[in-house]
């Protein structure tokens, strides 16, 4: 019989979608850390109030944990590009005015180690560019980044 939709390849349960879609903690709108009800965010959260750039802001589209934690480690594999892409649209949808806010011109991947790509068959910050900048109406632009020696695993 026909495959169930939750189960083809990058499919997001609506359960799933929900949660990893959430992200119920105030965040800091120059480095995106998790801050509490009542900081004061005019100059940076005291974790990075002190701290150089060179962005202007970040938007964090979730927290590293439960359900997206999952998803973030299942696109890590050769099988994960259609999750990471699914991904990138859903953060599109979901987050498509915060990002928009920062008058993106382009989404550029961040490069993987030429010897981790080759072992992971793609570079999943690469497929969720893919996603996002569908979702968003942008043109990605992969190799504008050079990864110039390896670094450890994340």
């Amino acid at each position: 019989g026909p495959v169930p939709e939750h189960s083809r390849p990058g499919c997001v349960c609506p359960d799933c979608r929900a949660t990893i879609l959430l992200d119920p903690h105030p965040t800091c709108p120059r480095c995106t850390s998790t801050v509490g009800p009542h900081v004061d965010l005019s100059a940076g959260c005291p974790r990075c109030r002190t701290a150089t750039f060179r962005f202007a802001g970040a938007v964090r589209l979730g927290p590293y944990d439960g359900k997206l934690r999952d998803a973030v480690l299942r696109m890590k594999s050769a099988a994960g590009e259609p999750l990471a892409e699914t991904l990138g649209r859903l953060w599109a949808d979901a987050r498509g005015a915060r990002l928009r806010a920062g008058d993106p011109q382009v989404i550029v991947p961040v490069p993987l180690h030429w010897r981790r790509r080759w072992g992971r068959g793609y570079n999943q910050s690469e497929a969720v560019a893919v996603g996002l900048a569908a979702g968003l109406g942008l043109p990605v632009r992969a190799g504008c980044l050079a990864r110039v020696r390896p670094t450890p695993f994340q």
